[in-house]
This record gives structure tokens, C-alpha cells and sequence, in this order.
């Protein structure tokens, strides 16, 4: 893929190991789909329902919440999905434990 000055800065990781490991995923996939280089963006929706994630996507998703705030900032405004979860009906509806614990700011009691 064609790499402006910026991306290959990006790449080299001048912008810290979040961006850098971002920049090297999208590489991959617009490789695979056989693009020539990146568009630009206005915004973005960032997939992070735990459910989904699952153990090691949350654990992921926490590591890069752990670097330097500086680090971890978006450049263009960003969504995320609603959680997936209701607690008040999750005995009912059998979620595991284990992904409540995920999905609250709190572990359930």
C-alpha cells in the first residue's frame, strides 16, 4: 500500500504503540482486500461490546486504555456500541457471570 509521510510515521510508531499497532491492522486488511491506500475519515465507530469481545478483547481493549492519555486519543469523534447487557434481566435470561463482570463498571452482586 501507497503510505504518506504521516503513515509512515504512524507505522514506525512516532505516534506511540496504540496507533502504530492501528495503522499495521488496517495495513492488513487493506492488503487483504487489495486497496491502494487509506481514504480519509470523519468519523469512526469503534466495535467494543463486550459480549462480543469477549475475555481477551476486553483484555486488549484495557491495555490500550492503560497507555498515557495522550496515547490513547482519537482523531476524529468517535461512537461506541450501547452495552449489550440488562442487568436486571440477566439471571433471567442466563448471561454467564463472567461477561456481567465484563460488561459493568462494577462486578454484580
Amino acid at each position: 500500500m501507497r503510505l504518506t509521510d504521516e503513515e509512515q510515521a504512524m507505522r514506525a510508531g512516532r505516534f506511540g504503540p496504540a496507533v502504530q499497532w492501528a495503522i499495521e491492522h488496517q495495513i492488513k486488511v487493506g492488503e487483504y482486500l487489495g486497496a491502494g491506500d487509506f481514504v480519509p475519515v470523519s468519523q469512526a465507530h469503534i466495535m467494543a461490546d463486550t459480549e462480543s469481545l469477549g475475555p481477551a478483547g476486553v483484555e486488549w481493549l484495557e491495555r490500550m486504555a492503560s497507555l498515557p492519555r495522550d496515547q490513547r486519543r482519537l482523531r476524529v469523534p468517535a461512537i461506541t456500541d450501547p452495552r449489550g447487557t440488562d442487568f436486571a434481566a440477566a439471571h433471567r435470561l442466563k448471561q454467564q457471570p463472567s461477561r456481567l463482570r465484563h460488561s459493568a463498571k462494577t462486578p454484580p452482586a
